[in-house]
């Protein structure tokens, strides 16, 4: 919301499902949009899925939680929609460029 937020995402061997992410920030909102550097948030990413049924859907940050067991789904920040909403949007940006090559390693 108030500056650039970036991140670094890691995949399993599948191309597939995440291993790991690291966000970070310029001067997010300390104790909201901020969070999006903490382990906790981080955490909710290992394991989600970037395909579904062979397409794409990338990772949705979704306000009021994501529900048990989505595959593609990780619970928004409470209080930052805008940050939570940026992160999703960046995720979906920057991985549609190599979506071709992913859906490749998939199959």
């Amino acid at each position: 919301m108030w500056g650039p937020i970036w991140g670094y995402l890691s995949l399993e061997d599948d191309f597939n499902t995440v291993y790991g992410v690291y966000f970070g920030h310029e001067s997010e909102t300390p104790g909201l949009g901020a969070n999006i550097s903490t382990s906790k948030f981080q955490a909710m990413f290992q394991g989600k899925k970037l395909f579904k049924d062979s397409q794409f859907v990338s990772i949705k940050v979704i306000k009021g939680g994501a529900e048990q067991g989505d595959l593609h789904g990780v619970d928004a920040i409470s209080g930052s929609t805008i940050t939570s909403a940026g992160v999703e949007q960046m995720l979906y940006d920057c991985l549609s460029g190599y979506k071709l090559f992913i859906n490749k390693q998939v199959r």
